[in-house]
């Protein structure tokens, strides 16, 4: 039995302390009683399941809380959502109803007596519900998911009622009040929707990635080279948190704007199309995908021939710093498991010893040119950098032994031709993706 009840102040003082807190509580003062001046109720509103019966009590009360000899008549505001049917009166109700739900929806009961008439409003539930939709949804992509309410035998209801969903990570997916599911951020979640009468449902929902529908300026690179992609209409403003893989490989960023992400294409270890994929758009922290070829395994744009000696130290062409650089920007580059060890302190020391796996050109002109060289990356190698003059003698090195960096300060002077290579000191299996940078010049 519901355990609220109906009162008014002018019979509060009448009814025993705590009796709000149930209908076992309710006291009578006792004397004869008066005219029925109130209406006592288990509760001002129900909540009940379709085909399953709530007993509901009510009596006439005097002034003075006695009840009266006048039994209250129940009836239903709309047969077709709740059913009312005569119970056992009891010594604390002196009517005692059997409420059913007969379909989903809201109506109420009119409780008569005496001339006096109260209205409780009446919830109906389902016995079980069936969510309908995709296993699947894409990042930044909208669905419509549906529910399908049931009988305690399992037969389907028509009618409706207010039903609560609720979204188990807001971070993956967020959902409104009609089941309309909102992709976020990748990864799985549960949908979860409750009825009134206590029915639920859960549902397991996986984001992936949605489409790019922006623009590449390039759609095919080999690795080192530098592509804008820009939103398609309706994507959020690109910001600061968002990364970019190619493969498992993840990507160098340049630069963020609100209209633009730069960023380096990566060597894979594999040559051809692959998945390019855009993480973290967005306050919703939406994730894209696009085909993109990378037509090299290993190679990068500034990739030179290994050398098997030095040749005498006669150095090879090699890209010019100051032609590849505008405003110390940043070069980008590869290495695919080619190292030197000790041996490469003397490489271009005219030994017949392996060369650097890369190296650049910079060439001064009247003015010395006081350079910081960075050279980063991200999967632990050990990777050093040398500075070789026009002759072959090494003149500066980082040899830190960091497994993320080195740094190199070097004072290039007037009118001279100097080159800046680097190495893995072992030659490993793990392509390697490096960010270069010439401060200074």
């Amino acid at each position: 039995m519901l355990k609220l009840f109906r009162r008014t102040a002018a019979v509060a003082m009448a009814l025993a302390v705590g009796a709000s807190c149930g209908d076992e509580d309710l006291v009578f003062p006792g004397g004869p009683p008066g005219p029925a001046a109130d209406i006592a109720l288990t509760s001002s509103d129900l909540t009940v399941v379709v085909g399953v019966a709530a007993e509901f009590g009510a009596s006439a009360i005097d002034e003075a809380g006695n009840r009266t000899t006048t039994a209250p008549t129940v009836a239903s505001c709309d047969n077709s959502v709740v059913s009312v049917s005569s119970g056992t009166a009891t010594d604390k109700w002196a009517t005692v109803s059997n409420i059913t739900g007969a379909g989903l929806g809201e109506t109420c009961l009119t409780v008569s007596a005496g001339g006096l008439v109260d209205t409780v409003e009446v919830i109906t539930g389902p016995a079980g519900l069936v969510v309908s939709g995709p296993d699947t949804v894409g990042s930044g992509e909208q669905v419509q998911y549906s529910l399908t309410a049931v009988d305690a035998s399992g037969g389907a209801l028509t009618g409706s009622t207010t039903y609560d969903w609720v979204s188990s990570s807001t971070a993956r997916f967020g959902v409104d009040e009609t089941g309309l599911v909102s992709g976020r951020g990748t990864g799985t979640a549960t949908i979860r929707v409750r009825a009134p009468g206590g029915a639920d449902a859960t549902k397991s929902i996986v984001i992936a990635p949605g489409v790019f529908a922006g623009t590449l300026s390039l759609t095919t690179a080999s690795g080192g080279a530098v592509v804008t992609a820009s939103p398609g209409a309706g994507d959020p403003a690109y910001d600061n948190d968002m990364t970019v893989s190619l493969g498992t490989t993840a990507a160098w960023i340049e630069s963020i704007s609100a209209d633009a992400i730069m960023f380096a294409v990566p060597a894979t270890g594999t040559a051809g199309a692959q998945t390019l994929s855009i993480f973290n758009i967005g306050p919703d922290q939406w994730a894209q995908t696009a085909t993109f070829t990378n037509p090299s395994a290993t190679g990068d744009a500034y990739q030179p021939a290994n050398l098997s000696t030095c040749g005498g130290c006669t150095l090879p062409a090699a890209p010019s710093v100051t032609a590849i650089m505008t405003a110390n920007n940043n070069v980008y580059f590869a290495h695919g498991g080619y190292g030197t060890g000790s041996a490469s302190r003397g490489a271009w020391n005219g030994g017949g010893l392996p060369a650097p796996d890369h190296y650049f050109r910079v060439v001064t002109g009247a003015a010395a040119a006081a350079v910081t060289m960075t050279l980063q990356w991200t999967n632990g190698s050990d990777v050093d950098i040398f500075v070789i003059d026009a002759g072959g003698t090494e003149v500066a090195n980082g040899f830190s032994g960091s497994s993320t960096n080195e740094i190199v300060t070097f004072t290039f002077p007037a009118n001279t031709t100097h080159y800046v290579g680097a190495s893995m000191w072992d030659a490993g299996s793990d392509i390697t993706n490096f960010r270069f940078n010439f401060g200074g010049l």
